[in-house]
């Protein structure tokens, strides 16, 4: 964001340079009677335009600055540019293959899936263990007819009769359902953020690239020709006035998409090493999260080694 916002503020300066020189050629035309007085008002009119803009994109710049110096916990970022290229080349992003790392580096399916190893090994300590721990509760109560405390204690054990700890090995597997629908709803919370920062990627990608080979080379040239063609009196002020207003914005769309495209990326980054930008609780949250029931056979089955 700050690249962006440091960008914005030169291409405003520079188009502040271009529209100052033209409203010194129109003020030297209507010197020389080649044009009427209201070209001076237009061209100084739009220099005041560009001046809002210029002063706009400074704000921009020093409000993101702020921003990033309170996420590191500063007071404020050092004097002078954000060294950074905003410009610089990308290549194109596979999903599947992306997908593939998350699952290989992702700490949150990591510790989904130690909770389901976790889940399955008491769920063999429960089956080898018939006998259930002894419970002990105490209690503590107040006689008031007799105005003195009264303390007790309970001690309970369940005799294996009939169920071998049937109700702890219950319990144990629903735990390991319930670890294994965790993984599940976080695998596919997960593919789902991809699959928008994919997308997002790769619009903003091809539209980099259509603003960089075809539409800015030709805002360039139309304000190029224009401006000399007014020079030379070939061409009215409402031309060069579009044709500079008509680069302004392409060069602005075009930082948007750059920003866009950067911020893409660290959202695909932000799900390889940390399992993505969002809280764990919001990714459950997210609709349809919750699929693919699974069997309690399938799921206390032990795991082949590969």
């Amino acid at each position: 964001a700050v690249l962006a916002a440091q960008r914005t503020v030169s291409v405003a300066q520079d188009l502040k340079t271009i529209v100052e020189k033209g409203v010194e050629t129109a003020k030297e035309l209507e010197k020389g009677g080649e044009v009427p007085q209201t070209d001076v008002l237009q061209a100084e009119l739009e220099l005041n335009a560009v001046e809002i803009l210029l002063q706009n994109a400074r704000q921009q710049e020093q409000g993101v600055r702020r921003e990033l110096a309170a996420v590191l916990g500063i007071p404020e970022l050092p004097s002078g540019e954000v060294i950074g290229n905003l410009d610089q080349e990308t290549k194109s992003v596979d999903f599947e293959m992306e997908w593939q790392k998350i699952q290989s580096a992702s700490p949150l399916l990591q510790m989904a899936q130690m909770q389901i190893e976790q889940a399955r090994a008491q769920i063999e300590r429960e089956r080898v263990q018939p006998i259930p721990d002894v419970q002990v509760q105490a209690s503590l109560m107040h006689d008031f007819a007799g105005d003195q405390a009264l303390l007790g204690t309970q001690i309970g054990l369940m005799l294996p009769i009939h169920n071998k700890n049937q109700g702890n090995i219950a319990a144990a597997e629903s735990a390991l359902y319930q670890a294994v629908e965790n993984l599940s709803r976080l695998e596919f919370a997960l593919r789902q953020e991809l699959a928008d920062a994919v997308r997002r990627f790769e619009m903003a990608q091809s539209q980099v690239e259509l603003y960089r080979e075809k539409i800015l080379p030709k805002a360039q040239q139309t304000l190029d020709l224009t401006t000399k063609g007014y020079q030379a009196g070939e061409i009215d002020f409402l031309r060069v006035l579009t044709a500079q207003r008509t680069y302004v914005e392409n060069q602005v769309d075009y930082i948007a998409a750059l920003a866009e495209l950067q911020s893409a990326q660290v959202q695909i980054d932000g799900l390889l090493i940390t399992g993505g930008l969002k809280n764990p609780s919001q990714l459950l949250s997210q609709p349809g999260s919750n699929r693919n029931p699974v069997s309690i056979r399938d799921l206390t089955r032990p795991t082949k080694a590969n």
